[in-house]
C-alpha cells in the first residue's frame, strides 16, 4: 500500500482497508497510503475504511477505569486513527457517505462483559460477543467508545 498506483493495477470501483493501515509506522505512512489507496480508485468509486480509532479507544479505556477496570494495554504495532485530522486529511480525496461506528460491541464485550464474569477473565468466544456483534451492526449508540472507525467513502472527481 505504501508503492500503489494506478499504473500497477489500474483502477478500481472499491478499496477495502480492514485494520491493515493501523499497522504502518507512522502517521506519515497512513496519509502515504491513504494517498496511494485514493490514486487507484476511479471518481465516484468507494473505499470502505475500517480502522482503529485513537478517541475511541481513550474514550473507552477511561469507561473502563471508571468502573474499576483495567486499561486496554497499547498493541505495540498499532497506530489509532485520529478521527478528525484522518476525516480533514481524506476530504481532499472523498465524501464521507457513511460513518459507523461499534460501541455497542466495545460496550458489552469490553465493559459489561468482564464486569459480568470478574473476578474471572472473559471468554472472548462465547454467545455474549455473538450478540453484542448483531446488536452493534443495528444500534450506533455508545459511538464515543467504539474502537473502530469504519467510512464509506466516495472519490472524488
Amino acid at each position: 500500500v505504501l508503492a500503489l498506483g494506478p499504473a500497477d493495477f489500474g483502477l478500481f470501483d472499491l478499496a477495502i482497508s480492514e485494520r491493515c493501515l493501523i499497522n504502518l509506522g507512522s502517521w506519515e505512512d497512513q496519509r502515504r497510503a491513504l494517498s496511494n489507496i485514493a490514486s487507484v480508485i476511479k471518481p465516484g468509486g468507494k473505499f470502505v475504511f475500517v480502522e482503529g480509532s485513537k478517541q475511541g479507544r481513550a474514550n473507552l479505556n477511561t469507561l473502563r477505569q471508571a468502573v474499576g477496570l483495567e486499561v486496554m494495554p497499547t498493541v505495540w504495532h498499532n497506530i489509532d486513527f485520529d478521527e478528525r485530522e484522518t476525516l480533514a486529511y481524506l476530504d481532499q480525496y472523498f465524501t464521507v457517505e457513511e460513518k459507523l461506528h461499534f460501541g455497542v460491541y466495545d460496550f458489552i464485550t469490553r465493559v459489561a462483559h468482564p464486569l459480568i464474569v470478574a473476578p474471572e477473565n472473559p471468554q472472548y468466544d462465547c454467545r455474549i460477543n455473538e450478540v453484542a456483534s448483531l446488536l452493534a451492526l443495528r444500534c450506533q449508540e455508545f459511538w464515543e467508545i467504539s474502537r473502530i472507525l469504519f467510512l464509506v467513502l466516495k472519490r472524488r472527481p
